[in-house]
């Protein structure tokens, strides 16, 4: 989930994405990762209007005990979460409001 208020390029948004997966991959229990690895694991970028809406997002995630992580810029700002691996059932309820990143 990237910040879509920043008018980030398309890179910028492809490398705070990619900040996000690989945090959350990291952070992630090891059969989480295998489960991933043997179901193909799929990607999605979605857009948060603000820094609210995903410090939201990432507290709700995390008291599921759902892998995740939060992308800090130096200045404290918020522009990314990350959330997985993890099955997309579970992964829904949360993230089902907001739509792909263009």
């Amino acid at each position: 989930m990237v910040r879509s208020d920043l008018g980030f390029t398309a890179g910028k948004a492809a490398s705070q994405a990619g900040h996000a997966f690989l945090d959350a991959w990291t952070n992630s229990h090891s059969f989480d990762r295998e489960a991933y690895a043997k179901d193909g694991g799929t990607k999605v970028v979605l857009a948060a209007k603000g820094e609210l809406c995903l410090r939201a997002l990432y507290a709700n995630v995390k008291a599921e005990g759902i892998p995740c992580s939060l992308v800090v810029e130096d200045d404290g700002s918020v522009t990314a979460v990350g959330i997985g691996p993890v099955h997309r059932g579970r992964a829904r309820p949360f993230v089902r409001r907001f739509s792909l990143m263009n």
